[in-house]
C-alpha cells in the first residue's frame, strides 16, 4: 500500500491518498504520484518527504512536476540514520542523526565531522573509507535542516507515516476489499474525531491552533 500523508494547522497527521500496488517500483510511484497531481494539489513548492526507494527517486528525477520549483524531494533523516545504525552501529547512526537535526551549517558540519572517527564496516570500501565521506555522497540538501533552505517545512522525518501504517498494521492482512473498506472507515472515524475537536475549540472563542498560539507565545 501506498500512502500520502500531510500535516494540519495542528501539525497532526492529515491523511490524503492510499493506493494499492502489486509492487513498489518507478511505475506505480509515478502513477500514483501522478494521480496526488492530478486530484489532490497542482500546487507548487511541495515538499516531498520519503525513504530513498530506487524507484520513487528516480521517477521524481526525471518527471517535471515533481522536480524544483514544482516539488522537492527531501528524504527521511531517521530512516537515513536506521541505515547507519544498522551498517555501523548505534554510536554512527546517532551522530548521523543529530548533524541531520542542526539548522545552522556551522553546527551541521561540527556534528558530522564527528563520524571522521568512524570507518566503514562494509562493501568494498569496508576499512578505507570514512563515514563521513560515505554520508556526504548523500546530497544535503536532501536530509539535514542546515542546508533544506526551509522547503521541509520543519518536518525532517516521516514519522507521521510510520505512525498511521500503525493505525492500518492489522488491516493490511485483510482481503484487498476488506481493507480498501478498513482504510476508508478509520480514515472518515479519524476526520470525525478532529471535526469535532476543532469544532469544540472554535466554540469557545480559538482563532487559531493550538499549535500554532504556542509558536507564536513562546
Amino acid at each position: 500500500m501506498l500512502i500520502a500523508l500531510s500535516q494540519d494547522a495542528e501539525n497532526q497527521i492529515f491523511p490524503i491518498a492510499f493506493a494499492i500496488v502489486e509492487s513498489k517500483t518507478k511505475e506505480s510511484w509515478g502513477w500514483f504520484l501522478d494521480c496526488l497531481r492530478c486530484y489532490a494539489t497542482e500546487r507548487t513548492g511541495l515538499c516531498l518527504i520519503s525513504d530513498r526507494h530506487h524507484g520513487l527517486v528516480n521517477y521524481t528525477k526525471d518527471e517535471p512536476t515533481w522536480r524544483p520549483a514544482y516539488a522537492y524531494h527531501r528524504y527521511c533523516a531517521r530512516l537515513i540514520s536506521a541505515n547507519y545504525v544498522r551498517r555501523h552501529g548505534q554510536a554512527v547512526g546517532r551522530q548521523v542523526f543529530w548533524a541531520a537535526q542542526e539548522l545552522q551549517p556551522r553546527k551541521f558540519e561540527r556534528e558530522l565531522n564527528k563520524t571522521k572517527r568512524f570507518v566503514v564496516t562494509d562493501g568494498p570500501d569496508k576499512g578505507k573509507q570514512k563515514v563521513y565521506d560515505d554520508v556526504m555522497n548523500i546530497p544535503l540538501d536532501r536530509w539535514s535542516f542546515a542546508h533544506d533552505n526551509g522547503k521541509r517545512y520543519g518536518s525532517l522525518t516521516t514519522n507521521a507515516v510510520e505512525c498511521f501504517n500503525g493505525v492500518l498494521k492489522d488491516a493490511r492482512n485483510l482481503l484487498i476489499t476488506a481493507l480498501v473498506m478498513t482504510t476508508f472507515f478509520k480514515s472518515v472515524e479519524y476526520f470525525t474525531d478532529k471535526s469535532r475537536t476543532t469544532l469544540a475549540k472554535m466554540n469557545v472563542g480559538h482563532v487559531y491552533s493550538s499549535f500554532a498560539t504556542n509558536k507564536y507565545e513562546h
